[in-house]
């Protein structure tokens, strides 16, 4: 059993990842950018250990991430999802 640490896991990808990997039988650790990503993630994949919060588009919020990801002891595996830092926008079709 592995301890996994995968960012962008609170929607698409990530979260089918973290569910699939919890199946097998590893241990998962779920991030999001903020406490109401974090809440719903726990509700949809209940069996992950916990869900660090941070926000990659944040310099501070990235270095706390880390120090987060630390706290929790070492995963011997991680998994990076595309998380957008980009600002969000909507955008008008053309």
């Amino acid at each position: 059993m592995a301890k996994v640490f995968i960012t962008g896991s609170s929607d698409g990808l990530g979260r089918m990842a973290a569910s699939l990997l919890i199946e097998q039988g590893h241990e998962v650790t779920l991030h999001a950018r903020n406490q109401q990503r974090a809440k719903d993630a726990m509700k949809l994949v209940p069996a992950a250990k916990n869900c660090l919060i941070g926000d990659l588009s944040d310099l501070e919020q990235s270095k706390d991430l880390a120090k987060q990801a630390n706290a929790c002891g070492r995963s011997t595996r991680s998994f990076t999802t595309p998380v957008s830092t980009m600002p969000r926008r909507n955008l008008s079709p053309m």
